[in-house]
């Protein structure tokens, strides 16, 4: 009995993250770039290493970073994963802006009960930083040429499931994007 709720559990996670994935695609191609900054912190993404090029077959890291460009401190959720129902999204696309599918869906769950000491509040212009690693071969890369990576950052802890007296950068405050971070497939 236990295994056929986990096991439907798991397979209604799933089915949310692909529809809200969905959901986000749609809605991506009606606006334009959501910015890199709100309400004082800044998501940035770049290229681990400086290598710009890759085969189809690389792996590369990225890093991202979330940094306080504010006035104030900003309370983070500090188990930041990956994936839609998580702290960051990662996707790719080509030169004419078309979304590279992958083979992988990454997908971090958080789940209630957050004691404080799952937080950590950065002070004005201090970052907190995130590596991964990016392997072409889950992505249906059919051509070589020019290459775009794009990280989105969301809370995955709205602000009623963070401690009792934390004020923390929640949900409800919206989601960032990072600028482009251009690359190439090479032969």
């Amino acid at each position: 009995m236990r295994q056929a709720v986990v096991g439907t559990f798991i397979i209604l996670v799933l089915l949310v993250s692909v529809l809200c994935a969905a959901s986000f695609a749609q809605e991506s191609k009606q606006e334009q770039h959501l910015p890199d900054r709100l309400k004082g912190l800044q998501l940035s993404a770049e290229l681990v290493g400086g290598e710009k090029s890759f085969h189809k077959s690389d792996t590369f890291w990225i890093k991202v970073k979330l940094k306080n460009v504010g006035k104030s401190p900003i309370t983070l959720y500090k188990n930041m994963g990956w994936g839609w129902s998580s702290s960051f999204v990662l996707g790719i696309s080509d030169a004419q802006g078309k979304e590279i599918i992958s083979s992988f869906l990454d997908d971090t769950l958080t789940y209630p009960r957050f004691p404080r000491g799952d937080f950590i509040t950065i002070k004005p212009d201090e970052t907190v930083e995130r590596k991964r690693d990016v392997s072409l071969k889950e992505y249906e890369i059919k051509k070589y040429g020019t290459y775009y990576v794009i990280v989105w950052y969301q809370s995955p802890i709205p602000q009623k499931f963070a401690p009792k007296g934390l004020k923390v950068w929640a949900t409800e405050e919206g989601r960032l994007e990072s600028k482009p971070v251009k690359f190439e497939i090479v032969k």
